[in-house]
């Protein structure tokens, strides 16, 4: 009874494999050669199907379903396999990362915390299901600012990968990406630049320096100089990685606008507006080819693009681009940056022309850093735009704030 208890068991870690570099789980293909037969072939068609369900949601971006589907995996493989096995912690791990993608931290904890206690009743502690629970914890945590304690999971689990896998193998990589991440927030920037270089490393050594998700690692690395004020550097990793990503993808992927919005933030940090704009111009195109003229990427780059405009004294191409990319906006049953409202009351709401203004996506305590015209909190635009002389109520700032739109979003400030 008890070897056989252990082949179940064997047999359902196998099937509930987690793939550790996409961090999200899946069925294996088939057994074993040799494994004995545990399950009806009909039992293990309906887990198999129901964890691909769970996972084609995933892909889609359907995470709502895709946790009502795990949900249901989880009561299926509890009521046939018990609480306390791999299998059940693997659906558990599974349900959790679909609350993740929901932003539902207080849910997925519970969840992954019981599936590392079970990993840990069960497997050796440097088991790759520990660690594979252990970088799902760590972002979970740092998703709900416990930073310290998210860098040490996640220290821990790349310590079980490096002894798993070997110091140098790609499964390593969105552990320390995500490691990196954590160190930035924690404002250790030395540490973070170690990670995101060892990425790197093991990214051109194993894929080939011109792989172009080496240009990812490229990025993320120059991301982290230009807020260290090494420009330099940073320009010469940005215009690498613009080089990967046009060879491999194409001059219009839409890879290469996320590419193009770092170098334009690096152009901004060093006076280089009239650089700037013509690659916002080629942004504002990639868009447009790829989702269409009416998409809120192409607003929001059409809201930068008329910032640079009017910072060159070009106001009637501002207000133009301005106004077209409201209309895309509102096109969409928006507000112009929709997202929270702020409340704003006396002078303010008087000179708004109405009770509520609209802040953006980005809800930033403080101007964004490149031509991008992403709106702040009401009261920090006002204030912002006021310091630097602008007149009336801003509705966006953009670019240090040296330009906004004002509050009748018709036309852009005038000094």
């Amino acid at each position: 009874m008890r070897a056989s208890r252990l082949a179940l068991q064997a047999l359902f870690a196998l099937l509930f494999a987690f793939t550790l570099e996409a961090q999200v789980p899946t069925y294996a293909q088939a057994k074993k050669p040799g494994s004995p037969v545990v399950e009806s072939t009909e039992e293990l068609v309906n887990l198999r199907a129901l964890n691909l369900r769970v996972m084609n949601l995933y892909r889609s971006g359907s995470y709502r379903e895709a946790g009502r589907a795990a949900e249901e995996l989880v009561v299926a493989v509890r009521e046939r396999y018990g609480d306390k096995g791999p299998a059940y912690a693997e659906a558990l791990l599974l349900l959790g990362q679909m609350f993740r993608h929901q932003a539902r931290y207080d849910d997925a904890e519970p969840l992954m915390r019981r599936a590392l206690e079970i990993y840990e009743s069960t497997s050796k502690p440097d088991d790759a299901s520990v660690a594979s629970t252990l970088i799902g914890l760590g972002q979970v945590l740092w998703r709900t600012h416990r930073l310290a304690d998210a860098e040490a999971v996640l220290h821990r689990a790349l310590a079980i990968q490096e002894k798993t896998f070997g110091p140098d193998h790609l499964k390593l990589n969105p552990t320390l990406n995500s490691l990196a991440i954590v160190q930035r927030l924690n404002n250790k920037p030395a540490e973070t630049e170690v990670s995101f270089r060892r990425a790197l490393a093991i990214q051109e050594k194993r894929t080939g320096p011109d792989n172009r998700t080496v240009a990812v690692r490229l990025t993320n690395l120059a991301s982290l100089l230009i807020s260290m004020n090494r420009s330099a550097e940073a320009e010469a990793l940005l215009r690498r990685a613009l080089s990967i990503t046009e060879k491999a993808l194409g001059p219009d992927h839409p890879h290469m606008a996320s590419r193009l919005a770092t170098m334009l933030r690096l152009m901004h940090l060093t006076n280089r507006a009239v650089e700037a704009e013509p690659l916002l111009e080629r942004v504002v195109s990639v868009y447009e080819k790829n989702f269409g003229p009416n998409h809120i990427q192409v607003a929001d780059a059409l809201f930068g693009l008329a910032v640079l405009r009017a910072e060159r004294g070009d106001w009637p191409a501002a207000v133009e681009l301005g106004r077209r990319a409201i209309s895309i906006v509102t096109s969409h049953g928006q507000d112009v940056f929709a997202g929270e409202r702020d409340r704003v009351d006396g002078d303010e709401a008087e000179a708004a022309g109405r009770p509520h203004v609209v802040s953006s996506r980005v809800a930033d305590n403080q101007c964004v850093s490149y031509p991008y015209a992403r709106a702040l909190p009401v009261r920090t635009r006002r204030q912002a735009c006021t310091r630097r002389g602008f007149r009336g109520s801003p509705v966006g700032v953009a670019n240090g704030c040296s330009a906004c739109a004002c509050a009748d979003v018709s036309t852009i400030c005038p000094r």
